[in-house]
Parts: structure tokens; sequence; C-alpha cells
């Protein structure tokens, strides 16, 4: 019911017109009355109507004054405006001042009256429909916000997004979540599995993020769901029906910590939310340092070594029970830093449309290797000699081993001497220097996007020691590392 207060200084023609309408026949009640603009301002701050009748001409307060004051302090409803034929020209300024339309006193009938209030109920509902989806929105992006870095804390959801729910005119809504990953949705087959197919509501949305959608029915009364065993489900379904509009942001985020365990082990069907639901793990999934270590693996062209310290830390994710929220945040930024070493258009894409723990496992292996295979093709030098050719895959791929000439020459036998010459006309360049220019080159990279101590630094891209590696580091970039640090960006000396 859409709600209404009715001002007018003369009681007998107030109550008149209030007893000539059916009211509830057009889905409105009243809820107030009032002698003048003042006593109704203070009940459109208290009771919060939709819709405001008000008389123009008043004592203490008129209408005109009363809309300005009302749009003031916030009132988001409509006005209607009663008016005499000789008062036409203040009804024209209540137009401007913001309301919907007016009322002539002298030739007001119930069926003019009845059509003022389908015009307002038809605008209100726009209204409404609008800000919900807004709202909804709203709502849905900041729990992401909530669960990405505040850890899903209920207490901060209900702060953030509670507000939100209060403004809704709906007393009720059924929710169910659909992790689906990124095939389609058709709206008639998901009312089909939970018994909602016929079902009168007065407003549904649905939300999609991650591969999970979201779908809100929302009603003046409770909505019942049920499962309909004759429909074969493909996907996760996780529903709750008869929820309060006040408690929508606990039980949503709710149901998607119950998806967790679908997450891990794929069990499609529909579900019921469950009572006293364990959280989750809400933190980190991917320690950074183990991160750090699988970047250098794949920009070294080990893709096995890296598919293998992903895999272990996959499996460490699953024991541990990680939300899986957190965890395809934490693949998203893997496959951003691919993205940035070789494109790949639907890498993104396949992340976020996974729908379990494998499979995103999966997608990212072969991210991976397809982003060492293409690197490899570009970084190394090729030359016309074969033996050479092996030796420059392995200096990328062990640039922080102590690697010397006369090992290196061991491994492809050749002589040292031999190699040293072969080496400088091929490449360009002497050995120890073309080992140098990418050790350098992998530790301003580490500067620029890690915390990691210097020292560490200079040990992990090869340097024996400190003082060698701020000596060769400033030799290469006029700069010691703590200056490059503090100086640069992503950009190269």
């Amino acid at each position: 019911m859409w709600k209404i207060i009715f001002v007018e200084d003369e009681p007998f023609v107030r109550r008149s017109i209030i007893q000539l309408i059916d009211w509830e026949t057009r889905g409105f009640q009243i809820i107030g009355e009032a002698d003048d603009g003042e006593e109704a301002l203070a009940q459109i701050k208290s009771l919060k109507p939709d819709l405001v009748i008000s008389d123009i001409l008043m004592p203490n307060m008129n209408g005109l004054e009363l809309i300005q004051h009302a749009k003031a302090s916030g009132f988001e409803g409509l006005f209607v405006m009663l008016t005499a034929m000789n008062e036409f020209e203040y009804a024209r300024q209540a137009l401007e001042y913001g309301a919907f339309g007016y009322e002539l006193k002298l030739s007001m009938s119930p069926d003019s009256i009845y059509k003022m209030l389908d015009k307002a109920s038809n605008e209100l509902l726009s209204r409404s429909l609008t800000d919900a989806k807004m709202d909804c929105h709203y709502a849905y992006e900041t729990m992401w916000e909530l669960l990405a870095v505040q850890s899903g804390s209920a207490e901060a959801l209900h702060l953030n997004i509670e507000q939100i729910w209060a403004k809704s005119r709906h007393r009720y809504a059924a929710l169910y979540v659909i992790l689906h990953g990124g095939e389609p949705l058709e709206l008639q087959q998901q009312e089909q599995w939970i018994g909602m197919q016929g079902m009168e509501h007065e407003y549904m949305q649905t939300f999609t993020a991650y591969g999970v959608t979201t779908c809100f029915c929302l009603s003046d009364r409770p909505l019942e769901l049920k499962k309909m065993p004759q429909y074969a489900v493909p996907w996760t379904v996780i529903c709750c029906a008869a929820v309060e509009i006040n408690r929508l942001p606990e039980v949503w985020l709710n149901m998607l910590y119950q998806l967790n365990g679908h997450w891990y082990d794929r069990r499609p069907g529909v579900y019921w939310l469950k009572d006293n639901l364990t959280k989750p793990n809400l933190s980190e999934p991917v320690d950074w340092k183990h991160e750090i270590e699988l970047y250098r693996l794949i920009e070294n062209g080990q893709a096995a070594a890296a598919v293998q310290l992903l895999t272990a830390q996959w499996t460490l994710i699953e024991q541990q029970g990680h939300m899986w929220i957190q965890v395809k945040d934490a693949a998203l930024r893997i496959s951003r830093w691919l993205q940035r070493q070789v494109p790949a258009p639907l890498l993104l894409q396949q992340i976020a449309g996974s729908i379990t723990h494998a499979e995103l496992l999966a997608v990212l292996v072969v991210g991976i290797e397809r982003c060492v295979k293409e690197r490899t093709a570009v970084l190394y030098p090729v030359t016309d000699h074969s033996e050479l050719n092996q030796l420059m895959q392995y200096i990328h791929a062990h640039y922080a081993e102590s690697l010397t000439l006369k090992l290196l020459a061991k491994r492809i036998n050749l002589d040292e001497k031999y190699l040293s010459g072969l080496f400088a006309k091929k490449i360009g360049e002497p050995f120890i220097q073309y080992l140098q220019n990418i050790r350098i080159e992998k530790a301003k990279q580490l500067l620029v996007n890690s915390d990691l101590p210097i020292n560490e630094i200079g040990l992990l891209v090869g340097f024996a020691n400190a003082n060698y590696f701020f000596k060769i580091f400033k030799r290469w970039c006029n700069l010691t590392p703590n200056e490059y640090r503090r100086h640069y960006g992503k950009a190269s000396c």
C-alpha cells in the first residue's frame, strides 16, 4: 500500500473527500491528516508518506511553503495540490516547485480523484523499481567490496547496506543464488526449479558477479519456495524464502558462504540455506612470497615448476577452506599479471566463469603455460647455433643461481674460451654483461612491485652479497636500489 497524508485546513472538506474515495482499491491508505503546513511537515518527517495531497492556501504554512520545506528536508514522495479556479497561479508555482499534479476543487469528482491516484501509483511504482534497481546494484557492489576488503563482516555489511533496504516499501524477499559460471540463465527456467513459476511477486532483480547470479524476489507478503524434483538442475542453487527485508544483507552473505562447500565439491541441485553456518576461512589464500616466487618462475621460463607451486598452493587453499570469492580474487590478480606479460583476451572471463576450485586451477595452468611459451619465443635471442640457443633458455631459467662460463661450457660440451668468443659474437655482448643485465632487470621489477627487503632482492636475483648487488645496480642504473625504489614506478631506468 502507498501511504498518504491529507492536508486541508477545512475539516469538513477534508473528511468529505476522504470518505468519498475507496483508497485501498487503488493501493493507497490514509496514514495522517493535517490542518496546515506546519503540522503536515512534522507528519511527513515522522510518517514518511509516499503521497501528500494538500490544499494550497492554509494558515501558518501554505502549500507552496510546505513543498519547499519538505523537499529541503529530503522528502522524495509526490505532492498533489488542491486548488480553486482563482488560485491557478499558485498551482503553476506548485508545479515549478516539484508538485506531481493538481486537482481543481470545483470540478473534483471520484472519477477525477481515481485517475489522479492511478497516475500517482504508476509514478511511484516506476520510481520504486528504479530506486530498487539502483539500490540493489549499490548493495551488491558494496557486498563484494566488504567481502574483499573487510573479510565479509556481517556487522560492516549491515552498517553499509541496512539503510538501503530500510527504505524499501517491500516487507519480504525470497532469495536464491546460482553458481553457473559463464553459462547463460533463463528466468523462466530458474523459477521452475524452485516452484516460483506463476507466483506473484512485485519485483525481481538479478545480479551477476564472479560466475554467481543472485535473484531477489521482493513482495509485501512471504513467498514460499519449494524443490521441484521433476526438473534436472545443472548447477548449484541455494534458496531462502520469507526473509524479512531488514535481514536481507545478512541472509545474502550467508548464502554466499554456503556456496563454499559446493565450490570445492561440486554438487548440482537445489539446496536450502542452512542454519548456524560455519564461516569460511576469510584470510588471504595466496601468501605474497609464494606469489612472487610464482611470477619469478614464469619469468624464468620454468613452466613446470610454476605449475607445481600453484598446484601445491591450490591444494593448501582447499584444505584450509578459504572463501571462494577470495580465491577468485587471487586468481584474477595472477591472471592480470599474466595479461601484462602476454595478452590473453579470454583469460579473465574464464577465471570469473569458473564454477569449481579444480576448474579455476586448470584455467590458470593453461594461462601460465601459454604465457611461458609465448614469452620464451620473444625474450630469448635466437641464433643459428642450436647449442647456444639451448644455453640461452637455460640462462634465463637459472639466472638466480651461480652461473659461470665454465659451467655453461661443460653443459653443452664446448671449450670455455670458444664459448666465450661464440657468445660475444652471436649475442652481441660478453656473457657476464648479459647475465648482469638479466639480474638487474629482475631486481628492478621486484623493487617496484614488492616490499621485499633490498638485501633479499639481491639474493633472489643471483647476487652473492648485498655490497656486490649495490655496486652492480648503481653501475647499470646510476642509482642505488633504495633510490630506484623511491623514484620510479613501473618505469625502467
